[in-house]
C-alpha cells in the first residue's frame, strides 16, 4: 500500500484571532490583531464578505490567513457576519429580503460602534473597509452611506446595480426586477454624488456580471 503525502504549503501567517458576539442580536465577530505586542492605538480594517451563502467568522486557519496578513501590517482587523449570512438560522438569513443594503450595513456599523469596548487599541478615527464581490459592494456602500463611521474603502469587483447582476441570484432576495423600489433602494449609482471619502475600485476583465 502506498502512503499519501501532503505537499500543501504551510501558511506564512498564524491567525491571532479572538471570537466574540456584539449587541442583542449577537452578531458573530472575529478580531485579529498583530503579533508584535504593540499597545498603542492602531487603525481599523473591516474585512467582511457580508452577503448570503458565505460565513466568514469561522474557526478555520485558512479562513483567517488573509485577514491576519493585514493585521500584521499594523491593523486591528474586524470580520463580522451580519444579517443575511448563513449560520444563524432562517430568520437571520431572511432579514435581507427586499433589501441587501440597509440591514447588512447596519450590523457592520453596530460592530464598529462597539469596537472601543472590544478592543481598546482600535483607533476609531481611522477605520477602513475592504471586500470583494458582495464584500466590495458592502465596502463601497459603507463609505457612501456611513462616511462618519468608515473613512476609506477598497471595493473589489463590487456590484453597483443589482438590476444588472445575475437574475437567479437577485430575484431570490430582491424579487422581480419590475419591483424597482427594491433595486433602486440598494443600488450604489444614486449614491455616487455623495462620495466624500477615498474609495479605491478594483476590477478585472473576467467578472462580467458586476
Amino acid at each position: 500500500d502506498g502512503t499519501l503525502v501532503s505537499h500543501a504549503e504551510e501558511p506564512i501567517v498564524t491567525p491571532n484571532v479572538r471570537f466574540t458576539e456584539v449587541g442583542t442580536r449577537k452578531i458573530p465577530v472575529a478580531i485579529l490583531t498583530p503579533r508584535d505586542g504593540s499597545t498603542g492605538p492602531l487603525p481599523v480594517l473591516f474585512d467582511p464578505y457580508g452577503g448570503p451563502h458565505a460565513q466568514r467568522v469561522v474557526e478555520s486557519t485558512a479562513a483567517m490567513t488573509t485577514s491576519q496578513w493585514f493585521a500584521d501590517q499594523g491593523f486591528i482587523v474586524v470580520v463580522a457576519d451580519g444579517a443575511g449570512t448563513p449560520g444563524k438560522g432562517s430568520a437571520w438569513e431572511r432579514e435581507v429580503w427586499h433589501d441587501l443594503a440597509t440591514p447588512v450595513l447596519a450590523d457592520q456599523v453596530e460592530v464598529a460602534r462597539a469596537l472601543a469596548e472590544i478592543e481598546p487599541r482600535a483607533d476609531l478615527s481611522r477605520v477602513a473597509i475592504r471586500g470583494w464581490s458582495f464584500g466590495g459592494y458592502l465596502a463601497a456602500l459603507a463609505v457612501l452611506r456611513e462616511p462618519e463611521v468608515f473613512h476609506v474603502a477598497v471595493a473589489g469587483a463590487p456590484v453597483t446595480d443589482w438590476a444588472l447582476y445575475d437574475t437567479h441570484y437577485t430575484e431570490r432576495y430582491l424579487g422581480q426586477v419590475l419591483d424597482s423600489e427594491a433595486y433602486t433602494g440598494t443600488s450604489l449609482i444614486p449614491l455616487a454624488p455623495r462620495l466624500q471619502r477615498s474609495l479605491l475600485l478594483i476590477h478585472g476583465l473576467a467578472d462580467d456580471n458586476v
